[in-house]
C-alpha cells in the first residue's frame, strides 16, 4: 500500500469505507455522491464519541448498512481494539452476513498493513469475534437477546422488515426492547453511542420513536429544509425541499425527494434538554439524538398530501 494511501484510510472515514468496498466487492468503486460524504461525517464523529446517538434515515440499495453497520465497526476497532460492539438488526441471517464483511476488513491484508488491531484466534466466530485487546463484535438479531452482554457502541441495523410496516404490533415490539432491553446495554451511558440506521417505514417506527421523544425537533427539521451545508472538504450541498406520500412510504417504495439535511447540533441540544427537564427522561434515553435525512434516487409522489418529514441520522 503507497504511504499516502495509507494515511488516508487511517485518518478520514470515507476514505477507509472506499477501500473496504473495493476490497469486498472485487475491486468494485463506492460512489462518491455528497450524501455519503456527510453520512461518513456524521458516522466519524460518533466514533469519535463527540456523537452519542444517532439515526440515520436511508431507503434501501443506499449503502446504509455498509457504511454504518460493516464499516463504522470495523473503523471503531481500527483506532480502539478494546472497543465492544453489539450490532443487531432484523434477523440472524442479516446480523451474520454483517458481522462475515466486518471480519473480513479486520483480516484483510490492507487493514493488517495499516493498523494494530488483531483478532483473537481462540474467538474468531462469525456472530461473536474478539480482538486481542479484548473488543469485539456482537452480532444478533433484534430478538437475539442481549441480557447479559455489554458495550461501548450498539448499532441497529433495519430492526423492521419492510413487509411489516404496518403492522403495529410488531413496530411497538421493537420500540419496546429498545427502551427495556437494548439502550441498557451501554457499560457507560453518558459515553456509549448508539446509532440507529433504517428505512423509514411508519412514523411509528424506531427512528420516529427515539426521534419523537426530542421536543422541537420536528420543527428544527422542518427549518433545515432548503437550507445550504458545507461538507468537511469544502463543498456545498443544498438539499431540497421534503415532499412525500404516506402511501408511497408505507408501502416501502423510493420516499425522498431531498438530498439530505444535517440538523444544528446547538438547536438539537437545546429542545432535547427542554425535553429531558420536563419529562425527567433517564440517562439511557434518546434525548442527545442528532438527526440526518440522506437521500432517494427518486420520489414516488402519488398525491400532493405532506407528510412530516421525520428524518433520521
Amino acid at each position: 500500500m503507497y504511504s499516502a494511501t495509507k494515511k488516508l484510510v487511517q485518518t478520514e472515514f470515507l476514505a477507509f469505507a472506499m477501500k473496504a468496498f473495493a476490497v469486498l466487492n472485487k475491486g468494485r468503486r463506492l460512489d462518491n455522491d455528497k450524501y455519503l460524504k456527510l453520512l461518513a461525517e456524521v458516522l466519524s464523529e460518533v466514533a469519535a464519541g463527540r456523537t452519542k446517538r444517532l439515526a440515520v434515515s436511508m431507503p434501501p440499495r443506499h449503502g446504509k448498512t455498509f457504511m454504518a453497520s460493516i464499516c463504522l465497526p470495523a473503523w471503531i476497532l481500527a483506532h480502539k481494539s478494546s472497543a465492544k460492539i453489539i450490532v443487531l438488526s432484523y434477523g440472524q441471517d442479516l446480523a451474520d452476513k454483517i458481522a462475515y464483511a466486518i471480519r473480513a476488513i479486520l483480516r484483510s491484508d490492507w487493514f493488517r498493513e495499516a493498523f494494530d488491531t488483531r483478532l483473537a484466534k481462540d474467538r474468531a466466530k462469525v456472530m461473536d469475534f474478539v480482538t486481542t485487546d479484548g473488543g469485539g463484535v456482537r452480532s444478533l438479531s433484534i430478538e437475539g437477546g442481549v441480557t447479559g452482554l455489554g458495550a461501548d457502541f450498539i448499532i441497529i441495523d433495519d430492526p423492521v422488515e419492510i413487509k411489516d410496516c404496518d403492522n403495529s404490533k410488531r413496530l411497538q415490539r421493537v420500540n419496546d426492547l429498545f427502551d427495556d432491553e437494548i439502550q441498557t446495554r451501554l457499560d457507560n451511558p453518558k459515553k456509549g453511542g448508539i446509532v440507529v440506521v433504517a428505512h423509514r417505514l411508519s412514523e411509528d417506527d424506531l427512528p420516529g420513536h427515539v426521534l419523537g421523544r426530542v421536543e422541537g425537533a420536528q420543527a428544527a427539521i422542518d427549518r433545515a429544509a432548503g437550507q445550504t451545508y458545507e461538507l468537511a472538504d469544502g463543498e456545498i450541498w443544498t438539499r431540497c425541499a421534503l415532499t412525500r406520500s404516506l402511501s408511497a412510504t408505507l408501502n416501502g417504495c423510493a420516499t425522498r425527494s431531498s438530498r439530505g439535511s444535517r440538523l444544528s447540533s446547538s438547536r438539537t441540544r437545546a429542545a432535547a434538554t427542554a425535553c429531558a427537564s420536563k419529562q425527567n427522561i433517564s440517562p439511557h434515553s434518546c434525548r442527545s439524538y442528532r438527526s440526518v435525512t440522506c437521500p432517494s434516487s427518486s420520489a414516488l409522489i402519488q398525491d400532493k398530501k405532506q407528510v412530516p418529514p421525520i428524518a433520521s441520522v
